[in-house]
């Protein structure tokens, strides 16, 4: 969203919520000198060029190459379309090739800069958000929103060829058998020397400071051997850890319980500064700025400084209770030549923040902060508050350290299930002290059969916004105000506060005007429907099947009423003992070809698993044939 031109004389911002790419001007002053230019979508990454810059628009997808002209004017140069939702962009040292990210339609591609035309395109897993290329060997890594593995791209120059890399989510902070599960990956980043590859996200089920949702990361993978830096211990450890860090040898020692004083949440950009070797992430839950290690062992336990993006410890008490901000959801970053300098951009805020870094035997001291103000919010004000509410993971009244973007990202969702513990279920006091967190997500019902709780997958809200109550899983809820304030209970965890306060209600009233006003639907299918799709939609709609019965076309194709789940790990009766009927509202299935896995306990994995062995659970299926069975896959993968 942020980047510093080439010659260093300005600063590129792709402000996605108001469709527009501007070139501020350098240095920056009260009065900002800037261009803009409006887009035919919303933007996502900036990379500058020697002439300009390379940007992608998400829907209508593009990659467009903009310059400025010599009156100060910002031009498109050229533009090429691309798989849906294009979003992350690197390219390759001498300029000849850029790897595009498409994070909706889970593609990637290859673009050949100097005819601006497609070489190749790949399909990779789902939501593909941060690329590098390691420009020694002339590979490609993505990182995704939805798991810990990252996909590696080989072959680059002809037809890519498409890999998995393991690498452990926050293996210092993790129990041995959780190694598998991470969120919200949406940046990488890759040393000078092309030896290291940075991987933020979210570890999901890592210890930390109320890490009931885990703890924010920074994972290492050595290159060329693709071998993570850190090792998960072979036995389980206490949920914090005390970390060392020798600034002379680079060297980092794990010795034992420690606390970390400042809770960095919803890592969202970073940049790499070559003098210093240091990371500079944007923490865009927690409002803050961190300086790691790059050579540490486990960079995110290291912290050589902290900044708050609030302008004050005063004005941080008053947003954390008001919700207001200074300078909120930092999403992007850019440093100045001499690295004394980031440029933040604040999102939520619409400004931009400069922090002055002192710089002395190595160390990042107290720092000198100005706010520059873009442009004018574009919702209305209630909504604009909603839309700082939704960013934050530090609002005591609405979360406990996990954001509604965390969860939500993008207002989709994480593609994880949780166990939403029960009362009964809920640990005791002394048991909450020892693990430091009260949910953890699973990959499969599988994994919960031993814990007091039931499994909820984390649902998408971009799209389905509109459709008429009940709300929740269980219809619980008749309006969606009454399923936020709902949610500020899950996910505040053994809070003391009441959400039955006036400040609860203003917020959850905010927040419903902001998904209503600020979040985008997921691109669809623009093309009329293929012979194969058109054959699923008269499979979907016989009544002889069913489908069209509970998931009605007309009404977002949900009847908005609970059903009995039969399908397992359910008995014969369709109950699981010691919990409530397994009765579940039924989902909408808008935009379901993007939301695996599927069900409430994400016991399928995909579309093809959900009608194979649905049998006449739901509908009656077992009587298809295989080709009509594809047909209504194809069919279901286009709404």
């Amino acid at each position: 969203m942020l980047a510093r031109d080439v010659n260093g004389k300005a600063l590129w911002v792709a402000d996605e919520d108001q469709q527009v790419l501007r070139r501020v001007a350098l240095p920056l002053s009260t009065t900002l000198q800037q261009a803009e230019l409006k887009l035919p979508g919303a933007p996502a990454q900036v990379l500058p060029l020697d002439d300009g810059v390379l940007l992608t628009v998400r829907e209508p997808a593009l990659l467009l190459r903009v310059v400025a002209m010599a009156d100060g004017t910002l031009a498109e140069r050229a533009r090429l379309s691309l798989p849906a939702d294009a979003w992350g962009v690197a390219v390759s040292d001498d300029l000849t090739l850029a790897v595009v990210t498409s994070a909706w339609s889970s593609m990637v591609s290859g673009v050949d800069l100097a005819s601006m035309t497609l070489r190749w395109t790949v399909p990779v897993a789902r939501e593909p958000r941060g690329v590098v290329i390691d420009q020694r060997r002339g590979h490609a890594y993505i990182s995704h929103l939805t798991r810990a593995k990252l996909t590696k791209l080989t072959q680059l120059g002809t037809a890519a060829k498409v890999s998995d890399i393991t690498l452990p989510s926050a293996p210092l902070l993790s129990a041995p058998d959780n190694s598998r599960m991470s969120s919200l990956g949406y940046a990488l980043a890759i040393s000078p020397s092309n030896d290291r590859l940075f991987a933020l996200r979210r570890g999901l089920g890592s210890y930390g400071y109320r890490a009931w949702a885990g703890s924010d990361t920074i994972d290492a993978l050595l290159l060329p051997s693709d071998q993570p830096l850190a090792v998960r211990p072979k036995v389980q450890q206490r949920y914090r850890r005390r970390v060392s860090f020798s600034t002379d040898t680079g060297e980092q020692h794990v010795t034992g319980p420690a606390v970390i004083k400042y809770a960095l949440s919803h890592a969202r950009a970073v940049v790499y500064a070559a003098r210093s070797h240091n990371l500079v992430v944007a923490y865009e839950g927690s409002n803050h700025i961190g300086i790691h290690p790059a050579k540490a062992l486990a960079p995110a336990l290291s912290r050589v400084a902290v900044y708050s993006t609030l302008l004050s410890e005063t004005d941080a008490r008053l947003d954390t209770r008001m919700g207001q901000l200074r300078c909120g959801a930092p999403s992007g970053l850019a440093l100045s030549q001499d690295e004394r300098q980031v440029y933040v951009y604040c999102r939520s805020t619409h400004n931009l923040l400069r922090l002055h870094l002192r710089v002395a035997d190595g160390l990042l001291l107290k720092s000198e902060r100005q706010i520059f103000q873009l442009s004018s919010p574009p919702l209305s004000p209630q909504a604009e508050l909603g839309r700082r509410l939704f960013y934050r993971a530090d609002d005591e009244v609405m979360t406990w350290g996990m954001s509604c973007a965390g969860c939500h990202p993008d207002g989709r969702d994480d593609g994880h299930v949780w166990i939403a513990l029960t009362h009964a279920g809920r640990p005791t006091a002394r048991r909450r002290a020892r693990h430091g967190f009260l949910a953890v997500p699973v990959p499969r019902y599988l994994g919960w059969r031993n814990l007091r709780g039931e499994p909820r997958q984390t649902p998408m809200l971009a799209g389905h916004i509109g459709q008429d109550g009940p709300f929740g899983w269980k219809a619980h809820e008749k309006t969606l105000e009454d399923r936020v304030l709902r949610g500020f209970v899950d996910h505040r965890w053994f809070a003391d506060k009441d959400v039955s306060t006036a400040g609860a209600t203003t917020r959850a009233r905010a927040l419903v005007a902001f998904l209503h006003e600020g979040l985008r639907a997921p691109p669809q299918q623009q093309t009329p429907l293929t012979a194969e799709q058109r054959r699923g939609a008269a499979v979907f709609s016989d009544d002889k099947v069913g489908c069209a019965s509970c998931h009605r076309p007309k009404t977002h194709f949900s009847d908005s009423t609970v059903h009995e789940a039969t399908a397992p790990p359910y008995d014969a009766k369709g109950r699981f003992a010691g919990f409530e009927p397994p009765l579940y509202r039924t989902p909408s299935l808008l935009f379901v070809g993007g939301t695996a896995p599927y069900f409430h306990d994400g016991s399928a994995a995909t579309l093809e698993d959900v009608i194979n062995h649905n049998g006449d659970r739901m509908g009656f299926t077992s009587q298809l044939s295989a080709a009509d069975k594809t047909a209504l896959v194809a069919y279901l993968n286009a709404l």
